[in-house]
């Protein structure tokens, strides 16, 4: 059996993932919302992103709520 191996993030590093994670997430949503917003009619592209939006803040309210890990292997247990 094999060793395992730990690693920290010390604090600057981490404040570093920060800002680049936020900043991913920014230029993603924005590809998004410019995607939906070429694609489909104003109504429609409102309603999409509206919809996009919800399913965000469910899943995220879910895991709030219920106290679930959220992780990397975070999976569905059936």
């Amino acid at each position: 059996m094999g060793l395992r191996r730990t690693e920290t993030v010390g604090p600057k590093v981490g404040a570093e993932l920060k800002v680049e994670r936020g900043l991913g997430l920014a230029a993603r949503d924005a590809r998004i919302m410019g995607y939906v917003w070429f694609r489909y009619e104003w109504q429609f592209g409102v309603n999409a992103l509206l919809a996009l939006f919800s399913d965000c803040v469910t899943t995220v309210g879910l895991f709030s709520l219920t106290g679930m890990e959220f992780n990397l292997t975070t999976s569905p247990r059936f």
